[in-house]
């Protein structure tokens, strides 16, 4: 069993986080739960795990959104993420907001236990190299400081470069559309930035109807998607 590696758990339904961490409970002696997208994001932020599963519809910040917000941040870039989901078709927007694998419910024990151990031995087969030409390399202790804290500013400019959130003035202006169910005019709510970088960025508009659907428009794909009454 890994030493000193964490399961975050995040899913409304406590039952399934119950099912999930009994699953995990073989491979992870540390296993932490969150009942929804922004208190999963304070604790991943707090202690970065090893590997999330969380259910792509939430509350607050689905799992889309938490999806792109750790990819956006460095401290929980390199996480790796199990995406749940009813729907095969919501694959390629899990994948899409930075998602290593999706699996559609109900999943069995097994085929949960099989891609958590797939994807960290991935990890440590990445970490390796990395550790041995460190090994190899020898660099006085000063430089050694100096070339983190640069890697540290930089990282930190790049991020700032970037934008990223929910904004009313987006970069690329918001369609007009007509709801597919009613035909009348959708009305515009907000947009949310994403991407890892300015040149790799994504928008989603966020598009209200007035019979009371919500929609999401991505922009990348040029898609019109029904939203999650929450």
């Amino acid at each position: 069993m890994p030493q000193g590696e964490r399961a975050l758990i995040v899913d409304p339904d406590a039952g399934a986080r119950a099912f999930s961490a009994r699953t995990l409970g073989a491979i992870f002696s540390d296993i932490e739960e969150a009942d929804d997208g922004a208190d999963a994001l304070g604790r991943a932020m707090a202690r970065p795990p090893a590997l999330v599963v969380a259910e792509i519809r939430m509350p607050r910040i689905d799992g889309l959104q938490l999806c792109q917000l750790f990819r956006s941040e460095p401290k929980t870039s390199r996480v790796r993420i199990v995406m749940l989901a009813d729907d095969a078709a919501d694959e390629p927007d899990a994948l899409g907001s930075g998602a290593d694998a999706m699996l559609i419910k109900p999943v069995a024990p097994d085929q949960l236990r099989g891609v958590a151990a797939e994807l960290l031995a991935r990890s440590r087969r990445m970490r390796e190299p990395v550790a041995e030409a460190a090994q190899k390399v020898p660099v006085p202790l000063g430089r050694a400081h100096q070339l983190l804290e640069t890697g540290r500013v930089h990282a930190r400019t790049l991020s700032r470069q970037h934008v990223r959130g929910l904004t009313t003035t987006p970069p690329h202006p918001p369609p007009v559309l007509r709801c597919p169910r009613h035909d009348v005019p959708l009305q515009y709510r907000c947009s949310y930035l994403g991407g890892v970088s300015q040149k790799f960025g994504e928008q989603w508009d966020e598009f209200d109807c007035p019979a009371g659907d919500h929609y999401r428009y991505r922009h990348r794909t040029r898609k019109l998607t029904a939203a999650r009454n929450d």
